[in-house]
């Protein structure tokens, strides 16, 4: 449904889908696996995700 580039880091994506899930890729490994999805246990919805934006308060791209 929607995707952002991390300003910061170009490398990290953010993918919001139509079944609720956001996810978050490091495009420079080779696995296509996330390194970031979210889950019920993670609050994740069912709405569809519309629209994603990386914060630019949080500069900790390790806290997703």
């Amino acid at each position: 449904m929607c995707i952002d580039f991390n300003m910061k880091d170009p490398s990290f994506l953010c993918i919001g889908c139509y079944d609720g899930t956001v996810m978050v890729y490091d495009i420079r490994n080779k696995v296509s696996k996330p390194i970031y999805k979210s889950t019920v246990r993670t609050n994740k919805h069912s709405d569809p995700v519309w629209q994603v934006k990386w914060s630019e308060h949080d500069s900790d791209v390790k806290n997703f």
